[in-house]
């Protein structure tokens, strides 16, 4: 039997869209049952720049008031406006720090919140520090842009360095205003934390230099009972003496 032209593309038509349909429905359950993965790619991004190699480290995110901003204020509104930041009072903001290599020194500029201020969802620079490559123990310098909670707050976790092997260096006059206790207590109330978490930083840093004073002493106390204590050199009360003081003066 023959059919009409018209009829024949009708048909056509039809069984390509059952065909479809039943494809559709047969791939359908298959996409609505695959397991979300609630997963984010890495904190961090890697650069050149000359002879250095950049790794930007990403700490985390939160929002300020856009009173924080300097600048013209129109301007300024104007700008986040273009960016789709509508609402003034909470304005998306990033914390990262910066480590540099070059070559020969392994250097981090800024250390992230920590924890200790800010939302939680700040203090994953050394998570992401240590999934670029790199460990905290490799860290050779860490250099403070500013004494701020987010640029500081990484250095120290429950009272201990968190970059064991690094020397720190800050500016002079910013450590001589956040370090001060006296303007510390000056400070109003809800100011207050800004300077108690340089100022913990600074004790942990500080109790490092106790341990090894510690240790120190205790070698020198071994030195001492195995050697002062033996023949023939415990008849010598005067060499006893004169090591004790040295002891002594050496926890000074």
């Amino acid at each position: 039997m023959k059919l009409s032209p018209i009829i024949s593309r009708t048909v056509l038509a039809v069984s390509i869209s059952l065909a479809f349909a039943s494809t559709f429905v047969a791939v359908a359950p298959a996409q609505a049952a695959a397991p979300m993965q609630h997963k984010q790619v890495a904190g961090f991004y890697r650069t050149m720049i000359g002879d250095y190699e950049v790794t930007a480290l990403h700490d985390g995110s939160g929002s300020i008031d856009s009173n924080l901003l300097q600048g013209d204020p129109a301007l300024i509104q104007s700008l986040l406006a273009r960016s789709f930041q509508n609402d003034p009072k909470n304005v998306s903001a990033t914390v990262q720090g910066y480590l540099v290599n070059t070559g020969s020194k392994l250097i981090l500029i800024d250390t992230g919140a920590c924890g200790h201020w800010g939302p939680p969802e700040l203090g994953k620079l050394v998570q992401n520090l240590k999934v670029s490559g790199y460990k905290p123990e490799q860290v050779d310098v860490v250099l403070m842009t500013h004494l701020h909670a987010d640029h500081v707050g990484g250095i120290y976790k429950d009272g201990k360095r968190v970059f064991p092997n690094a020397t720190v260096m800050m500016q002079k006059a910013d450590a001589n205003f956040w370090l001060s206790k006296e303007i510390a207590a000056k400070a109003p109330e809800d100011a207050k934390i800004f300077f108690k978490i340089p100022q913990d930083g600074r004790r942990a840093l500080h109790r490092r230099r106790q341990m090894e004073a510690v240790r120190r002493h205790e070698r020198n106390r071994l030195w001492h009972r195995t050697v002062c204590h033996s023949r023939p050199y415990a008849r010598s009360h005067r060499l006893h003496d004169f090591l004790e003081g040295s002891v002594g003066a050496g926890l000074g």
